[in-house]
């Protein structure tokens, strides 16, 4: 009798465990349907939804995301291109961010094969070289990033120090990294405080995507304030090097810091003092779902999956559009002999609701305004064998 009753027992917690799991499936599926993929991780602060002036852009936030689901790609009939002159000693790559001076001139920075920082007109055409590779003052052998702050242009040597130029290309001044050697993934100067933002995103390190740094004008270097920004789940790869993750954008005269995960759909939010606001991320895009079922079999078995392009998984640049819009590309896995378009760039309101997403035809590399651009990666062959210079195309979207 008591085997019976435990036999019984047995069974209806089995078929209790496989109700619950059924239940449970089917209502996975139910969150991870377009129609539940607004929700947001986290609620950010009153002070800072009116700080980005949501409660009044709530109609554009509803045409702008209809127009998402009624449009799939880019819209290119309506864009603008600029075709960039080709140099043989200031040439780049597809992929590089572009910055922009107030006149519309171009600021473009490489630092392989050759390192150089270059101006361009609004037409394209070659301007000029700001500074020279060396180690002596206003010289630089690695100017991988810069930025630009009122028309004042900061270029980060790497591992070294970082100089500042005039609008005209003229040197100002430098300052050295005395403490720490900083290779990073992007940098950033806030417009008001001046603090420097590295972001740092590295496997079997510490945990941390942001440092903050700030310019001493007595000794001439850099001082750190500190590291912020921790992600105890941080999920990152050592390899895809290529990642713009920081932006910074000024609201009511305070600096606000978007940092983005590269390997999962999210971002993060900062102060200029490196409190965390908010975060948010989200797994619930079919492509997103792929990506990370790929990038788990490659932590597996990378031989495996030696036909993958490594460089087309992850997330790569994050944007603020404006109108309390930010836009993250997100970069399909994409198998040798797939004519799929693996670029994507999703919308997103600040508070992280999500808007929706375009294909795109290439990476976008910069965004503001309500613009995107991105480089044609066609490339006129230069005189020394190298490629030279792409075109830059502008799309609007709002």
């Amino acid at each position: 009798m008591v085997k019976g009753r435990y036999f019984l027992f047995s069974i209806s917690f089995i078929l209790l465990v496989i109700v619950i799991f059924i239940f449970g499936t089917n209502l996975s599926k139910k969150n991870y349907s377009k129609k539940n993929i607004r929700k947001s991780n986290e609620r950010i602060s009153e002070d800072l939804f009116e700080a980005f002036n949501l409660g009044n852009h709530s109609e554009f936030y509803k045409q702008f995301s209809e127009y998402l689901s009624f449009k799939d790609s880019l819209d290119l009939n309506n864009c603008d291109t600029v075709r960039f002159e080709a140099k043989n000693e200031c040439y780049f790559s597809p992929h590089k961010k572009v910055h922009f001076l107030k006149d519309g001139d171009y600021v473009i920075s490489e630092n392989y094969p050759s390192s150089f920082v270059a101006m361009y007109s609004p037409e394209g055409k070659f301007k000029k070289r700001i500074g020279r590779t060396g180690n002596g003052p206003g010289e630089y052998s690695d100017a991988g990033f810069i930025d630009i702050v009122n028309d004042t242009i900061y270029c980060y040597d790497v591992g070294k120090k970082i100089i500042l130029f005039s609008k005209k290309g003229d040197f100002i001044r430098e300052y050295r990294i005395t403490n720490r050697s900083f290779f990073c993934k992007d940098f950033r100067i806030c417009p008001i405080s001046k603090k420097v933002i590295f972001y740092n995103v590295f496997l079997f390190m510490k945990p941390h995507i942001i440092s903050l740094l700030s310019f001493n004008n007595v000794d001439k270097n850099l001082s750190l304030l500190g590291d912020f920004g921790k992600m105890e789940d941080v999920s990152v790869v050592s390899r895809g090097f290529l990642i713009h993750g920081l932006e910074v954008n000024i609201i009511n005269s305070k600096e606000y810091i978007f940092a983005l995960d590269p390997q999962r759909l999210g971002f993060f939010i900062f102060d200029s003092n490196g409190n965390r606001l908010a975060s948010f991320f989200s797994k619930k895009i079919k492509y997103l779902k792929l990506l990370n079922k790929i990038q788990k079999n490659e932590m597996n078995n990378q031989d495996q999956n030696a036909d993958l392009f490594w460089s087309h998984s992850r997330c790569r640049f994050i944007h603020y559009l404006g109108k309390g819009v930010l836009g993250i590309s997100v970069e399909n896995p994409k198998r040798k002999g797939d004519k799929t378009i693996p670029f994507y760039y999703t919308f997103w309101r600040v508070d992280g609701e999500y808007l929706g997403y375009l294909k795109c035809p290439h990476r976008i590399v910069d965004g503001h305004d309500g613009t995107l651009y991105y480089w044609i990666e066609e490339l006129p062959k230069l005189k020394n064998g190298m490629y030279g210079n792409p075109m830059l195309v502008s799309v609007k979207v709002f």
